[in-house]
């Protein structure tokens, strides 16, 4: 059976596209393995190579290729270069000639396109036709490291057929890597390796087939490079296409497959090492023989966890330059550094958490000797104030220093807060400082180790509960019963609170149980509450107050939609972040509810925000509930006035338009907020879309 190849290399592109040096020694390199008459059988004329060819070139020889290949002829095109899609992810092979415009978008009248080879693989009679693909589909890297540029193609879908085989060096959403400092590219390299040791022939025929072939090499660049996926498309037979000869019972062969047999982990054992020593003395191979074998066949994974190590240096360099905090910079970097040497995130995630842990636990240490030597005052006899984070006795109701109103204080002995550098849920969660106390939890500033993120951690603390240790000792009026019940919605809250992604509303990370209590990890956001803006700043503008709440309202409507009532809407719980944007947040009192259906809920609520239906244990349940609270809200941090408690206004007592309390007010935004405290739910707005609208001017 007559072989014709035809190997392209591309190095040198235009505008836009990396140089990939090593696509002229990969095209040379595997020209040598197919000419070997022991090896690939090619006669040296049948093998053409194609080194930098543009366009017209490159197409002409596929099609000279394929045209003129007979029906039992195998037809071999080798392609080392740029994969680059077009802005409709239609896939081209690179050329001398290709470029991208300014704009970063592909000419496409540069680069070959993946149709034109389709189209050259179903007119071909040959029986027996395989591709090759040393090239990528995503975005390039920097120094020391070049990828094979970008796309996101179905391979399969594009070049697939009958009596063909197609291999790529890496899926179609990744890209294949080329090593700056490497003669050949990775996939090559063990593509080349495998023809010509023979290690490819796994079932020992003396032939190495296509399916063969691709086995050994996704297994080699997956020891190496696990980033990498090397893929296979065949088509009926195509697996089976024998590409080149293995030598039959060569001991150099035998024992090389003796010793990947052997490889648990990346090393051998010492039981593994006995065996090789009598395996080599069956086989007749001196030590400093049987040692060079072993180094080839473990060289991947010692590739590997080379890379793994200078990652450690520069991840544990760059803690003690930044003092542990990595930013979005520094991490782009970091990132960038990992994907030049091959790593995948879960292999950074565990050099990452065993250094974040090491060094948390450092500073705890550190921390604990510095307090005990300065015999600090424990922090429950102070509060912090969350505006200008002056510390206050913990009697005190406002800050001494600006009068913001101060958090209030849980204080069941010295020892009720987390202390800094306690580690939470495997270690991934680090305690950085205490942020505050609600009524049944204790909020803290922490740092995500795996991802070196600051966060919010909520602790659910049960009233009239003490800790010892870490650990929350619950109070014996909880039977366990009750605790369980507790814990249950708490972890509701954070379930809900999951579901109900918006730009607008706090994100949620995670919920765990931990400590003898639960925790909720958050997006910790910087900022002031609207309660906090209107303590320390008075009353807000109507503009602020148009921007904010018709943030909030786009969030409500992504709550209702859910199915839920957040029960609870009030300046307290809706803080602007740094960007001046309105975020909603404590899905404590949140409920599933069906819209007019009568449903029983707990009574929960925050006079003067909450509406008539929300006292009564058993009532109907609207969009219109949140939306009063909402209207309600906006009323206060216009006026500065909280408005009438609704039972009273069931006594009697009215409601003073917003407009007697602040002349300043518009009639249009007083016609709002009335319409949203109706006492009735039907006469409010029925949903945040009604209310949205009239605060575009459409009441």
């Amino acid at each position: 059976m007559k072989k014709i190849a035809l190997l392209v290399g591309v190095s040198e592109y235009g505008f836009g596209l990396n140089p990939l040096k090593g696509a002229l020694k990969d095209i040379e390199a595997l020209k040598a393995v197919l000419i070997d008459p022991e090896i690939g059988g090619f006669q040296i004329e049948d093998v053409r190579v194609l080194s930098n060819p543009n366009r017209q070139q490159m197409e002409s020889a596929i099609f000279d290729l394929f045209r003129h290949l007979t029906s039992e002829e195998l037809g071999l095109l080798y392609f080392s270069g740029h994969g680059i899609k077009d802005n409709r992810s239609t896939f081209f092979l690179g050329t001398q000639d290709s470029y991208k415009t300014p704009q970063g978008e592909l000419h496409p009248a540069s680069a070959v396109r993946a149709e034109f080879v389709q189209e050259q693989l179903t007119r071909s009679r040959s029986k027996r036709k395989v591709v090759i693909l040393d090239a990528c589909f995503s975005g390039a890297f920097a120094t020391g490291l070049t990828t094979k540029d970008d796309g996101s193609i179905n391979i399969k879908e594009q070049m697939g057929g009958e009596g063909r085989a197609i291999l790529t060096s890496s899926s179609s959403i990744q890209h294949s890597l080329e090593q700056a400092e490497e003669d050949l590219s990775i996939y090559t390299r063990y593509l080349i390796e495998g023809i010509q040791t023979g290690a490819a022939d796994a079932n020992e025929d003396g032939y190495i087939s296509v399916d063969e072939l691709h086995d050994y090499v996704h297994r080699k660049v997956a020891e190496e490079a696990p980033t990498m996926t090397p893929e296979i498309y065949p088509s009926k037979e195509g697996y089976a296409i024998r590409i080149a000869k293995a030598p039959l019972g060569d001991p150099k062969l035998k024992y090389r497959k003796e010793v990947e047999r052997r490889i648990l982990d990346g090393k051998i054992t010492s039981t593994g090492v006995r065996l090789l020593r009598r395996v080599r003395i069956t086989h007749s191979k001196s030590e400093d023989e049987a040692k060079k074998i072993q180094a080839t066949v473990l060289e991947p994974f010692q590739r590997y966890k080379d890379n793994l190590k200078e990652y450690e240096a520069a991840f544990r360099e760059t803690l003690e330059e930044f003092n542990g905090v990595l930013n979005k910079p520094i991490r782009e970097e970091l990132k960038e550094f990992q994907s030049m040497l091959n790593l995948r995130d879960e292999d950074i995630q565990r050099v990452e958490s065993t250094l974040l842990a090491q060094r948390a636990q450092n500073v705890a240490k550190n921390s604990v000797v510095e307090n005990t030597v300065a015999k600090k005052k424990p922090l429950t006899q102070v509060v912090e104030c969350p505006i200008c984070l002056s510390l206050n006795e913990n009697n005190q109701t406002y800050c001494k220093d600006c009068g913001t109103r101060l958090p209030r204080v849980i204080s069941h002995g010295n020892n009720y807060y987390l202390q800094e550098g306690i580690l939470l849920f495997k270690d991934r969660y680090c305690i950085e400082k205490l942020l505050g106390t609600g009524g049944f939890s204790i909020a803290y500033e922490g740092i995500d180790l795996h991802s070196s993120k600051k966060v919010a951690i909520k602790e659910l603390w049960p009233e009239k509960a003490f800790r010892q240790g870490s650990s929350v000792v619950w109070p014996p009026s909880i039977s366990s019963k009750e605790r369980r019940s507790v814990l249950r919605k708490f972890q509701l809250e954070a379930e809900y609170q999951s579901r109900c992604v918006h730009p607008n509303i706090v994100k949620t990370y995670h919920w765990f149980e931990q400590n003898e209590t639960a925790y909720i990890v958050m997006e910790l956001i910087q900022g002031q509450s609207l309660y906090q803006m209107l303590q320390t700043g008075g009353v807000l503008s109507e503009e602020k107050i148009t921007k904010y709440f018709t943030q909030i309202a786009e969030a409500l409507a992504v709550v209702h939609n859910q199915n839920f009532l957040h029960r609870d809407i009030k300046p307290d719980n809706i803080i602007v972040n740094a960007q001046d944007n309105a975020i909603l947040f404590d899905f404590g009192s949140t409920r599933e509810f069906v819209r007019g259906q009568t449903h029983e809920m707990s009574v929960t609520l925050t006079k003067g925000y909450a509406p008539l239906e929300q006292y009564y244990y058993k009532s109907k349940r609207w969009p219109a509930t949140d939306l009063y609270a909402l209207c309600a809200s906006m009323y206060e941090l216009l006026t500065g006035e909280l408005p009438t408690e609704c039972v009273l206004r069931v006594q009697g007592e009215p409601l003073v338009p917003p407009r007697q309390q602040h002349p300043r007010i518009s009639p249009l935004m007083e016609k709002i907020i009335l319409k949203g405290m109706q006492m009735k739910a039907e006469e409010r707005f029925q949903t945040a879309q009604e209310l949205l609208s009239a605060l575009q001017g459409n009441p």
